[in-house]
């Protein structure tokens, strides 16, 4: 019988690096005034979205740029879909936050999981779906809180606390079953990773 293994240095590289991007981007964007410039609220929105795949991509070893490129172009995509192709719809049936929060949490845990599988693997995708959506559905609990928060930690932004906490609950999940392995068949290994 195999043994699940979990391949550790692959885990936290990806974790640090996502950390440190995070951190500097936030701070980049506390730094400049958006109130003026549509444009620029745009981009900062937009490396919030690059910095995801990127930090995984760098996580896994630099492999091939094929699968940075797909789950770029499926971060951003699945972003603009959920924002205003889904919330909208939904807006229309009910408008209850709570059942935006669980239809949106379903539909990016289950795109995501499907995509970073097919660039990546992921050992146990179903599992990995239903812990996405759990830890999706606690961040939109931890973003309202935010806020509705009369003190804001070190003053950030909602919009910037928003992207930290939905991106980094969603990166746990997926990256435990990216990692995730059998051992003996080398599976965890960052070229097996990247290569599938």
């Amino acid at each position: 019988m195999n043994k699940i293994s979990l391949h550790w240095p692959a885990f936290i590289k990806t974790l640090l690096f996502f950390l440190i991007f995070t951190v500097l981007w936030t701070i980049f964007c506390k730094s400049v005034s958006e109130s003026t410039s549509n444009g620029l609220v745009f981009i900062t929105s937009l490396g919030f979205l690059v910095l995801f795949p990127v930090s995984i991509y760098m996580g896994m070893g630099r492999g091939k740029l094929k699968a940075l490129a797909t789950t770029l172009v499926a971060t951003i995509f699945i972003f603009v879909a959920g924002s205003f192709i889904i919330g909208p719809l939904v807006s229309l049936i009910s408008g209850a936050t709570i059942l935006y929060a669980a239809t949106n949490s379903c539909f990016v845990a289950v795109s995501m999981t499907l995509v970073f599988d097919k660039c990546y693997g992921i050992k146990f995708r179903y599992f990995t779906m239903g812990l996405a959506f759990i830890s999706l559905l606690l961040a939109y609990y931890m973003i309202n809180w935010y806020n509705e928060a009369p003190d804001r930690l070190f003053d950030i932004h909602p919009r910037f606390a928003m992207f930290n906490i939905f991106q980094g609950l969603m990166l746990i999940p997926l990256l435990l079953g990216i990692t995730t392995g059998t051992a003996g068949k080398n599976t965890g290994s960052k070229q097996e990773h990247v290569e599938r």
